[in-house]
């Protein structure tokens, strides 16, 4: 890691990385967020305060009698971190907080009576730093090239089921396009296929009405 740059900016760099890795862009959720982010330094979960606008995780000065839990599993907050919450819990957290080594992040939140503040420190960057449209990657020093790589790797993997592809929305022309055929394509085979076996039935009929 560059040590010319301040620390501060290198820890808001990773929570911000873990924005655009895990963050949702759509808009419905716009809101939701930016309502979190207003609070963010009253919330607090299993009694640790999470979310934070500075570089602090935590704010031991701030009012007891403000602070609200922010409940991980109902929504808003379910959809706001519905792809990080699925993924597998890193090993050496699984280890030590979970019974099943391929865990993932939810299971471990909702299991551990202290969460790891690792995780806690991953969820601010999602909650409070969302991708922006207008982010390059020459805003992310230390992590660009990363992300960068990430983002190639991310666009080259295809889906491979019928669940997979309808929440494939990644390019929306193609997602559009592959439904409207399955659409209009399956009813018109189906339609096809119906007709042909009428045609044979009635030639068979006609066969069968010859003297």
């Amino acid at each position: 890691m560059d040590c010319s740059t301040p620390r501060s900016l290198q820890t808001q760099e990773l929570r911000r990385t873990y924005g655009i890795i895990f963050g949702t862009t759509l808009k419905k959720l716009k809101k939701p967020r930016l309502n979190i982010r207003e609070h963010a330094e009253h919330y607090i979960f299993r009694g640790q305060r999470i979310l934070t606008v500075n570089n602090e995780v935590s704010n031991p000065g701030g009012s007891r009698s403000l602070d609200k839990e922010l409940d991980l599993f109902a929504e808003p907050i379910k959809s706001l971190l519905h792809l990080y919450m699925s993924t597998p819990a890193p090993d050496t957290i699984a280890k030590y907080e979970s019974s099943n080594p391929s865990a993932t992040i939810e299971q471990v939140l909702s299991r551990a009576n202290t969460p790891p503040q690792d995780l806690l420190f991953h969820i601010q960057g999602i909650l409070i730093y969302p991708h922006q449209d207008d982010e390059f990657y020459d805003d992310f020093p230390y992590f660009g090239e990363r992300i960068r790589y990430l983002e190639l790797l991310m666009q080259e993997q295809k889906p491979r089921t019928l669940k997979e592809l309808w929440r494939d929305s990644r390019d929306t022309l193609q997602w559009w396009t592959f439904w409207l055929v399955m659409i209009v394509g399956i009813p018109s085979l189906i339609f096809a296929l119906g007709s042909l076996v009428t045609s044979v039935f009635q030639t068979w009929a006609a066969y069968k009405a010859l003297p």
